[in-house]
């Protein structure tokens, strides 16, 4: 993804393609009727649940919701949110490896 956001620079576009990432990663390890109805803050806060501190709700992570919304994004923040989904990515991959 990081990648093809450097070819593309469309931060809204890089946005929406880590928001579907981390709903197919957490309906693939987690249970789907718990995470595939989830939208705006109760998605937000799901994702916060593994990490320390609210990043998704209060922090860069609000970019999964509010940047359809938003009419330009700022490149600056997409180093942040990518990240911070990496971070949720790690912390998510090691409790499913625990867990098996």
């Amino acid at each position: 993804m990081r990648e093809t956001y450097a070819n593309h620079k469309d931060g809204q576009q890089l946005v929406i393609g880590l928001s579907v990432l981390l709903r197919r990663l957490s309906i693939s390890i987690f249970n789907r009727e718990d995470t595939a109805s989830l939208t705006g803050d109760a998605w937000l806060q799901y994702l916060n649940n593994p990490l320390e501190g609210n990043p998704f709700s209060s922090d860069i992570g609000r970019l999964l919701c509010e940047a359809p919304y938003r009419k330009d994004i700022d490149l600056d923040e997409m180093d942040p949110l990518f990240k911070l989904c990496e971070d949720w990515v790690s912390v998510v991959a090691a409790e499913s490896g625990e867990r098996a």
